[in-house]
């Protein structure tokens, strides 16, 4: 599943994402029906899609990490002060590809790719200002 903090990071700025009238489509790996109730749970204003094969992913060249990737101190640390802070650390279930990276695209309304930003650890995405300034593009 995409990552949560990052889904609801972007739902929180969504008027400047409406502003710039950006639609914003959020891919998963995992099943159909686990990526409809996630997005329900999140009250996402935008679409979560669902693509177990990873065709999209494939296509955008976005890769596998390494152990390491996942595993990284820093992503350690993050889920750390998270979970101190009292969030609720989403649990992955059986068959969820844990070195699966993420990346985030900006693409321009006339299908020019404006940012691309393939993240390096499992907690490495990009600020919604970095997104928003791609969109401005």
């Amino acid at each position: 599943m995409p990552c949560t903090r990052h889904l609801v990071e972007v739902r929180h700025h969504w008027t400047e994402f409406e502003r710039r009238d950006a639609r914003v489509l959020a891919i998963s790996f995992s099943p159909p029906s686990e990526v409809a109730a996630h997005a329900g749970r999140l009250k996402l204003p935008y679409e979560l899609a669902a693509d177990p094969q990873r065709s999209t992913y494939t296509s955008y060249g976005v890769e596998r990490g390494t152990t390491w990737q996942a595993w990284h101190p820093k992503a350690l640390w993050k889920y750390i002060k998270a979970w101190a802070r009292g969030e609720k650390i989403q649990r992955n279930k059986k068959g969820d590809d844990l070195l699966q990276l993420g990346a985030d695209f900006v693409i321009g309304k006339d299908r020019i790719v404006r940012l691309a930003y393939y993240s390096q650890r499992s907690d490495d995405r990009p600020s919604v200002d970095l997104l928003l300034a791609g969109l401005d593009q």
